[in-house]
């Protein structure tokens, strides 16, 4: 039997769960897969999430170098999110010879393809299926897709926190108070200002469209809209249309001609 020794770096909400599957369905994934997953050592600025999941104290560190330079773990999983500290952890991993898996967008859209490139160029895998659609094997079902089709445009709703904001203010609730519901609920992030200004869709539009299409657009060339200007008269005109309020990231390319957008649209009810 195969068996893989990971080192996971932040113990957010993606964390915390990837740790409690790994755990769960260790039996699991060892009956289909023939596969033993180890974590070998977590890292997160603050124990009390590593207490929180009783891990113990032998397995955890502060410092993320503790799980890079570790010569028992062969891939590192950044859950920490950002560009910063996030590349830096992953230009690291790939010079220690770890494979690196992520779920970060942000990082992705703007480093991705160096990223890759070392990647392919030291026999490395880089996996980031979880940035673009969570759980849903989106980006390795448009890799398949690819072999043999041409992928021309794509559209959809890519956040999870606009998405319950909006139905919220579809039943009538101002923006304020479906905001703190979301948070509460653990749908939003206690600073959710990349999921309603567009920038978070804009990050997963970049990754689609590098996968789609093969170009690795710049963020600052994407026309961006939120959700945040929405009120009380858009969502009672978009009623009396029978349409909802979503916000949508686009994708179309025609030749070299690449367009990307992320904004509000009206969209018909069943």
């Amino acid at each position: 039997m195969r068996k893989i020794n990971i080192g996971i770096i932040g113990l957010g909400t993606i964390g915390e769960g990837l740790f409690k599957i790994i755990n769960s369905e260790r039996l699991s994934i060892r009956k289909k897969f023939n596969v033993e997953i180890n974590i070998v050592k977590v890292c997160d600025l603050d124990y009390k999430l590593a207490k929180k999941l009783k891990i113990e104290k032998k397995l955890f560190t502060n410092n993320y170098n503790h799980i890079i330079e570790d010569p028992k773990i062969d891939c590192v999983v950044e859950l920490i999110g950002g560009t910063t500290i996030a590349k830096t952890i992953a230009d690291k991993a790939f010079k220690f010879n770890k494979h690196f898996v992520t779920a970060n967008k942000a990082l992705i859209a703007m480093h991705g393809d160096k990223l890759s490139k070392v990647a392919i160029k030291k026999n490395l895998h880089l996996m980031y299926e979880a940035s673009v659609g969570g759980g849903i094997p989106l980006l390795n079902s448009i890799k398949e897709s690819i072999l043999t089709n041409e992928i021309k445009s794509f559209h959809g709703i890519l956040n999870g926190t606009c998405n319950y904001i909006l139905s919220l203010m579809n039943e009538g609730k101002e923006f304020n108070t479906a905001l703190l519901e979301a948070q509460n609920l653990g749908f939003a992030e206690a600073d959710p200002t990349l999921d309603i200004n567009g920038y978070d869709t804009a990050h997963k539009v970049c990754v689609m469209a590098k996968e789609c299409f093969g170009y690795s657009p710049n963020i600052k060339k994407i026309h961006i809209e939120g959700i945040e200007k929405i009120n009380k008269i858009d969502l009672d005109v978009a009623k009396e249309l029978n349409c909802k309020i979503k916000l949508i990231g686009k994708g179309k390319i025609k030749g070299k001609n690449l367009s990307l957008s992320v904004n509000p649209m009206l969209l018909k009810k069943k």
